[in-house]
């Protein structure tokens, strides 16, 4: 089963707050939009939310700003989709389509963009998101693998979405987003990777220079090096994610060694825990002498007996249509890698999401265990949406 490891269904109506809408202007201008068109796309974003059409207004957006044919307006009509069901639907066709299998799966990432400003009405847009994006699994089981985010800046509050996400099943791990306001040293993250480690359950922690940054942090928040402690203090398995990236240009992560080279090194260390995914990365997005390069560093990890095992294919999407589709990130590592293709799209990811071989059950106190424990009581609920999106993942044959 091939696995897209590293991808988002929420919507802006439960996502975009205004640390989000500070952030997603920041991003769209990154690619290319200048300020007056990425205001103009978020204006776009709340007209829809307060009910005018997406398409209309999608249209009336491309012809102003010359944006005809570009990705970005897919990214921004998934986001005005009217649920996260809708935005799950078109990531799993597009998933089964690129990765030319039926069975394909997708791990969804929350996203969880507050700070000590957001209002009530905020904090609450994320509850909506949690429950839509557990209920994916539930539509698609076994192929829609959520990871509940835990942000420490909602304080306590965000230890009842551990909770809720491990210990009742609804979730399989843990996202972190530390470029968001909260560093290494928060009294919180010993409580996530405890409650990880004791439900091994994974994480996955955005690891790049770019991305959603809270105003007046940094992304070295995100920095492997600050994290490797807690890496060596927690049996758990760990991704680097976007594999520690650098933008070219950015000042703010001209460190050495770089994250990438830092990762590598992590992963022999720790070549049980410490992974890596290749989500939304300026080499395959290059030139044509940058994506060269960064193929032959890529098929040199890959041989490395330690890293080439840690090593996890993803898109970002539906992020990853600020710069290209998603079926076009995944023709390119399907070309590149050949054969080699399927030991980071369903081998590596197997073993770092704990799959196991089909029909052959978890340990019930793992969050995978938990996870289809709450599959089989859901597949006969009264208000159950079992499989509503697909049939069940082969893994899953026999165990519900």
């Amino acid at each position: 089963m091939r696995v897209d490891d590293h991808a988002h269904v929420f919507t802006f109506k439960t996502f975009l707050t205004r640390a989000a809408e500070a952030d997603l202007k920041v991003r769209l201008m990154a690619w290319h939009l200048s300020e007056a068109a990425a205001n103009d796309a978020v204006r776009l974003a709340k007209a829809v939310l307060l009910g005018e059409n997406a398409d209309v207004r999608l249209a009336a957006f491309a012809a102003t700003w010359g944006l005809g044919g570009s990705p970005i307006l897919e990214f921004l009509r998934r986001g005005c989709l009217p649920d996260i069901g809708a935005v799950t639907d078109a990531l799993m066709a597009d998933t089964a389509t690129a990765a030319e299998e039926a069975d394909a799966a997708a791990v969804l990432l929350m996203m969880d963009v507050v700070d000590q400003d957001s209002t009530p009405e905020e904090l609450a847009l994320y509850e909506t998101q949690f429950t839509q994006t557990a209920d994916q699994a539930e539509r698609y089981p076994g192929r829609a693998l959520p990871f509940v985010m835990i942000n420490p800046l909602r304080g306590n509050a965000a230890l009842d979405y551990l909770r809720r996400g491990l210990d009742e099943g609804r979730c399989v791990g843990v996202k972190l987003y530390p470029s968001l306001g909260y560093t290494v040293t928060d009294p919180m993250i010993p409580k996530i990777l405890r409650a990880c480690q004791d439900a091994a359950a994974p994480i996955i922690m955005h690891c790049n220079d770019a991305g959603f940054c809270g105003p007046g942090y940094d992304c070295t928040y995100c920095s492997p090096m600050d994290w490797q402690d807690a890496v060596a203090d927690y049996d758990v398995r760990f991704d680097f994610a976007h594999f520690g990236d650098h933008t070219k240009g950015n000042a703010a992560s001209d460190t050495h060694p770089s994250w990438r080279d830092f990762i590598t090194t992590l992963m022999d260390r720790f070549p049980d825990r410490v992974y890596a995914d290749v989500s939304y990365q300026s080499g395959p997005l290059g030139t044509p002498e940058e994506r060269e390069a960064y193929v032959a560093w890529l098929k040199g990890q890959l041989a490395n007996e330690k890293r080439g095992k840690n090593i996890l294919f993803g898109t970002d999407s539906f992020l990853i249509f600020l710069a290209t589709t998603a079926r076009n990130y995944w023709d390119f590592f399907k070309t590149a890698l050949g054969d080699d293709f399927n030991r980071i799209a369903v081998e590596n990811p197997a073993r770092f999401l704990g799959l196991p071989a089909a029909g052959t059950a978890p340990d019930p106190n793992t969050a995978l265990g938990r996870h289809v424990a709450y599959l089989r009581e859901r597949k006969n609920a009264p208000d159950s949406r079992f499989g509503q999106g697909s049939a069940p993942a082969g893994w899953l044959a026999g165990l519900l």
